[in-house]
């Protein structure tokens, strides 16, 4: 755990304080966290709406959720749900067009990764999921779907390679 935490942004400066102010670290980090859900919360708002009340509401409901009030107290699973939401947003806005658009999605899901193989099953199986259902809400052609699913398929392979020495 601590080779890859050290990689983790909202855990990182820890890392740099003396023992005796590793409780302020722990706070400042659960802080980052929540920091970060919110400015990819809004983000993913804008992509759904230009108005910025909208947008705000969304960044609050990101920040504040259930999820990260509850489990955001223990650092890993914080921060695991704010890179989650950071995924989430360079998921959304991914066009699969090529390895160059995808980097930003493979550097958020190696983030996640590194916090454990567990929160890559989870985005895996639910980004795939939320592929087909996309497809078959937008009518688009299995064709099209398909190729997104190998262009995930292959973001979760380069992730596995960059990610495995977190398995030694």
């Amino acid at each position: 755990e601590p080779l890859t935490s050290c990689i983790n942004p909202s855990e990182l400066f820890t890392y740099f304080l003396p023992s005796d102010a590793i409780a302020y670290a722990y706070i400042a980090a659960m802080y980052i966290s929540t920091l970060i859900a919110g400015i990819f919360g809004y983000r993913i708002g804008k992509i759904y709406s230009k108005d910025n009340r909208i947008c705000t509401i969304a960044a609050l409901l990101f920040a504040f959720s259930g999820y990260i009030s509850l489990w955001g107290q223990q650092p890993l699973f914080g921060s695991a749900y704010s890179l989650m939401i950071v995924y989430t947003y360079y998921l959304l806005t991914c066009s699969f067009e090529g390895l160059k658009k995808e980097m930003c999605l493979i550097v958020s899901l190696c983030l996640i990764t590194l916090d454990g193989y567990y929160f890559l099953y989870m985005a895996g199986f639910f980004s795939a999921l939320y592929l087909v259902v996309r497809g078959i809400y937008n009518k688009t052609s299995w064709k099209v779907v398909g190729k997104e699913l190998i262009h995930l398929l292959r973001v979760g392979i380069i992730t596995i390679f960059l990610c495995a020495f977190t398995l030694a």
